[in-house]
């Protein structure tokens, strides 16, 4: 009996450790990682499995020599999805998506992808 309970309180432990220490996990983007597109997309989205901070989340986009490619506000399409739209048509070329996500519970995560226009 001793050893159950032991083992049902190590058990609690790792659940609640588990979950202290989740981030926001990046699930879906538009365009897609790696796309090559025959056209210039009209914006940026990505998705994440969990609530993110409207505030304090935001996407980048960048040509390739690295200049900021313009685009409208990147703002929380709702609150697991991040949304920039692209200002101008882009032209042929390889792109990067720069983005930063904070969660709900302050989680902070980063990341990066390309795709291209042809």
């Amino acid at each position: 009996m001793r050893f159950m309970s032991g083992l049902a309180a190590a058990v609690a432990v790792l659940a609640i450790a588990g979950t202290a220490s989740a981030h926001p996990k990046l699930l879906t983007s538009t365009p897609a990682a790696d796309a090559m597109l025959t056209a210039s997309p009209p914006q940026v989205s990505i998705t994440f499995n969990e609530s993110l901070s409207r505030t304090l989340s935001g996407i980048e986009l960048k040509d390739s020599a690295g200049k900021v490619v313009p685009t409208k506000a990147a703002t929380p399409a709702n609150d697991k999805t991040i949304t920039a739209t692209v200002s101008a048509r882009l032209a042929p070329g390889t792109y990067e998506v720069d983005w930063h996500a904070v969660a709900t519970d302050s989680h902070r995560v980063t990341g990066k992808y390309t795709f291209m226009v042809h």
